[in-house]
């Protein structure tokens, strides 16, 4: 029993790794009040070691993505119509108490059976016969669910985020003003690696950036997704 409650665990947790869950909440003003805001500023919200590879890697992502939803980024803000603020981040590990109900297989019942025997004959004498009979039944057992066993586990869950804010950009001040558009994208997971989550974040943040989601909205994304391929790449 213990060798099957390993396997079954050994399978939820495959489960539990074959899939991405990421949220996304995102609003914007509307396309018309929006096309004449498309040359943008990027600048993080926090700081960020600007000399870190993966940092550089992130930010090239992040200009490609916006650059395919016709957002071009410079570098000077008399050539800047708006200004886009971004942060990404994973949360320190939290342990949070799970319990899994793993299924107990047993004899459920009797799938079917088989009936055999004899019959023995005696003759007395005289034409007379004395006889027994004897006979053997086997039952094939039926196998199945016959309850549960509980097993309660620490997993350590990370919060992966990636965040935009894009505002107007007053002119005369050189600041930041009116909203435009605004996108919050979290995942939490067991993986403590962003570089591992960031393609699919990117994936989101790609289809639903200058969109109204109505709230957040939980996107499910296999693993293996082939449209994954391409934001993948954008971090090597």
């Amino acid at each position: 029993m213990k060798k099957i409650i390993s396997i079954l665990l050994l399978f939820v947790t495959a489960c539990s790794m074959t899939h991405y869950e990421i949220k996304v909440n995102s609003i914007a003003l509307s396309n018309e009040e929006l096309v004449n805001y498309n040359n943008c500023i990027l600048m993080p919200i926090t700081d960020k070691d600007e000399d870190m590879i993966i940092h550089k890697r992130y930010i090239l992502s992040l200009i490609k993505v916006l650059k395919n939803n016709n957002i071009k980024i410079v570098d000077k803000y008399n050539k800047a119509n708006c200004v886009v603020f971004f942060d990404y981040g994973i949360s320190k590990p939290q342990a949070i108490n799970q319990t899994s109900f793993i299924p107990n297989y047993g004899v459920t019942g009797i799938s079917s059976s088989t009936t055999s025997g004899n019959v023995h004959f005696q003759n007395v004498g005289y034409g007379n016969y004395i006889g027994n009979v004897s006979s053997h039944t086997e039952y094939t057992p039926q196998y199945g669910i016959t309850g549960y066993t509980p097993i309660n586990q620490t997993v350590l869950l990370y919060i992966r985020y990636l965040y935009m804010d894009a505002r107007k950009i007053v002119k005369n001040k050189k600041e930041a003003g009116e909203q435009l558009w605004n996108t919050v994208i979290t995942s939490v997971g067991s993986s403590g690696d962003l570089n591992e989550v960031m393609p699919y974040m990117l994936y989101v943040l790609s289809n639903n950036i200058t969109d109204n989601t109505q709230g957040i909205q939980q996107i499910s994304i296999d693993k293996n997704d082939e449209n994954i391929k391409y934001y993948k790449q954008l971090l090597l």
